[in-house]
């Protein structure tokens, strides 16, 4: 038989304890499928002409709604700025 004392067990319980932390943390991270497959449009930000606040929008058309004070703003060339950039 193996003689082993308490401050051994101890080491060993907390040594393997650790491990399969590390190794599950490792196995969510690199084995994880992809949970949020969507996809989405791209964010741009509007400028509004009336109350100068700047809001995201994935509208397609050209018009968009502010979101403060409820008026109609047009996409320009200058509003197409991408959030990522």
């Amino acid at each position: 038989m193996i003689k082993l004392n308490f401050d051994e067990i101890v080491s060993f319980y907390v040594f393997f304890f650790i491990v399969t932390l590390l190794g599950s943390w490792i196995f969510s991270v690199f084995f994880k499928k992809e949970e949020n497959n969507r996809h989405e449009l791209p964010l741009h930000l509007i400028y509004c002409s009336i109350c100068t606040f700047v809001y995201p929008s994935s509208s397609l058309n050209g018009m968009t709604l502010c979101p403060r004070c409820g008026s109609y703003n047009e996409k320009s060339k200058e509003d197409h700025r991408n959030i990522a950039d």
